[in-house]
C-alpha cells in the first residue's frame, strides 16, 4: 500500500523558508503519540495535514514565475490561436506572441494564490471513507481527492480572478495589438475565446500537477519521513 501526500507536509516542513516540521506537532497537539490511532483520529490528522500541503501547493504556484519558468504548468497560447501566432511569428511579430504568452502565465500565477478556500472546502468534507482510500490509494491518491471534489469549484473560483488579473496586467490591450496585426495580415483574425476562462482552466490543472508532483516525491522517498509519528502513523500502509 502506499504512503499519501501527508509526508509531503513533512517535505514542506524541510523545505519552505519559514515552515516548521509539521506532523510531529499536529499529533503531539492532538494527543495522538500517546493513544491508539482509530480512523477518526488518523482522519482528523490527514485532514489538517492536506491543508498544510495544499497551502505549500499554492505557496509554489503563486511564487513569482512560478507557471513561466516550469515547463510542466507553463501555459501556452491556447490551441485555436496557434495558427495566427505562427503566422504573426513568420513576418516578425513574435514578440507580441510572446508577451500574450507571458501574461497569461503571470495571470495565472497571481490568480492561484486565491485557490486556497477552494482546497480547504474539500477537505472540511473529506470522509473517513476518503481518508482510508488517500492511504490505501495510488501515487496520487490525495491529489486525485483534491481534483475531484474542488476541480469544477476552483475553475469557478479562479475565472472571476484570471480577468481581473489579465486586466491589471494590461493582458487585453496586449491582445488587442496582436489582433489589429492579424487582421492587416491576408486571411488571419483572432478567433473569439474566453481567455479567462483558458487561463483558470489552465491554473487549476497547474495547481494539481504540483500536488501531485510533490506526492510521488515523497512516496518514492521514505527518508522524507521525518519524525516517529510520521513513520508510527503511515508504517501500517507502507
Amino acid at each position: 500500500m502506499a504512503l499519501l501526500l501527508l509526508a509531503l507536509v513533512a517535505a514542506a516542513g524541510c523545505t519552505g523558508r519559514h515552515s516548521p516540521p509539521l506532523l510531529g506537532p499536529i499529533l503531539e497537539r492532538a494527543g495522538l503519540a500517546e493513544v491508539p490511532l482509530d480512523e477518526g483520529t488518523i482522519a482528523s490528522a490527514l485532514r489538517e495535514a492536506l491543508q498544510l500541503g495544499a497551502e505549500r501547493a499554492v505557496e509554489q504556484a503563486s511564487a513569482p514565475g512560478a507557471f513561466l519558468e516550469r515547463p510542466e504548468i507553463r501555459i501556452g497560447l491556447p490551441e485555436r490561436l496557434q495558427p495566427v501566432a505562427d503566422a504573426l511569428r513568420r513576418v516578425g511579430f513574435g514578440s507580441n506572441v510572446d508577451q500574450l504568452e507571458i501574461g497569461m502565465n503571470r495571470a495565472a500565477e497571481l490568480a492561484a494564490g486565491e485557490a486556497l478556500p477552494v482546497l480547504a472546502d474539500a477537505l472540511a468534507r473529506m470522509t473517513i471513507t476518503d481518508a482510508r482510500s488517500i492511504l490505501e490509494g495510488g501515487q496520487t491518491a490525495a491529489t486525485d481527492f483534491f481534483r475531484r471534489t474542488s476541480e469544477a469549484a476552483l475553475r469557478d473560483r479562479l475565472r472571476p480572478l484570471a480577468r481581473e488579473k489579465l486586466e491589471e496586467i494590461r493582458f487585453f490591450e496586449d491582445y488587442a495589438r496582436a489582433a489589429d496585426l492579424a487582421a492587416s495580415l491576408p486571411f488571419l483574425s483572432l478567433p473569439d475565446l474566453s481567455l479567462e476562462g483558458y487561463v483558470a482552466q489552465r491554473t487549476a490543472e497547474g495547481l494539481f500537477t504540483l500536488l501531485a508532483e510533490e506526492e510521488r516525491r515523497i512516496r518514492r522517498d521514505p527518508a522524507a519521513r521525518v519524525t516517529p509519528l510520521l513513520r508510527r502513523v503511515f508504517g501500517r500502509s507502507s
